[in-house]
């Protein structure tokens, strides 16, 4: 019986779901000779499961959690943090970005309550004030679909309180055979500005995956990502535009702990 469970792990390509409670980045952006870094971290208060890839999570998070990042992109220094946190069926977020100009700074406050009307839809108001601004609204729901035990397709819907633009996002992830698995994005924008975007990756294994991705605007970007073992992974990727050609060349090292 051991021997039979041992050779249909082995030969299935099955993977386990790790835990991981603190995810950090650093990452290095150069365009066109203009540099950009960042730093950041996100903390869970309790393990979040990933789905098999260590770097894919259940579409909607339900886990208290706490983040902050900082990033120098020459001519703004910008300052982030905030966090989530969860009881019952309500869940309430804030977050304060200070960006730093070379003459000037401004802050940002964001915060939002929502109501999960089941543990796969949830509905949020979202308010947004700008220092010496406007203060907006806007609204935006979550809905996750199991198609079977692995698979799911998640939709997130958002729009302004005076509806001048609606945007749709939505995910598809995928359990393939032996160990390897598929995740599509589309990201749809109508109104003000139309836009549209599409993103895929494709997992050869649990820890290594290659992806692309493209805009209406031409903007196109491709990468691959590697675990070097479950806690530390390397993405690196290149991006160009077909109408006005630009060399965009990114490094994204993570710790997953």
């Amino acid at each position: 019986m051991k021997k039979t469970l041992l050779a249909t792990l082995l030969f299935s390509g099955a993977t386990f779901a790790q835990n991981y409670q603190s995810i950090s980045e650093a990452a290095y952006v150069n365009v066109e000779d203009a540099d950009l870094y960042r730093i950041g971290t996100l903390y869970y208060f309790s393990g979040r499961n990933t789905l098999g890839p260590l770097d894919q999570f259940s579409y909607i998070n339900t886990h208290n959690n706490v983040f902050g990042s900082f990033t120098d992109d020459e001519s703004n220094n910008q300052y982030h943090v905030g966090g989530e946190f969860f009881k019952d069926q309500f869940a309430v977020a804030g977050q304060f970005t200070r960006h730093d100009y070379d003459s000037d700074a401004t802050n940002v406050l964001q915060a939002s309550l929502g109501y999960f009307f089941s543990s796969d839809f949830i509905a949020r108001v979202h308010v947004i004030d700008v220092e010496d601004g406007d203060t907006d609204f806007s609204f935006s729901a979550q809905y996750n679909l199991d198609l079977n035990t692995t698979d799911y397709l998640g939709f997130t819907a958002s729009t302004d309180d005076e509806l001048d633009t609606i945007s749709l996002a939505t995910k598809y992830f995928k359990a393939l055979n032996n160990g390897q698995y598929l995740t599509a994005g589309l990201n749809l924008s109508v109104g003000d500005v139309d836009s549209w975007s599409l993103d895929g990756r494709y997992y050869f294994t649990s820890k290594t995956s290659a992806f692309a991705k493209l805009d209406k605007y031409d903007n196109v970007e491709v990468g691959a990502k590697h675990f070097f073992n479950n806690n530390i992974a390397l993405a690196a990727s290149y991006g160009n535009n077909f109408d006005h050609s630009y060399d965009l060349y990114r490094l994204t090292l993570s710790a997953h702990f």
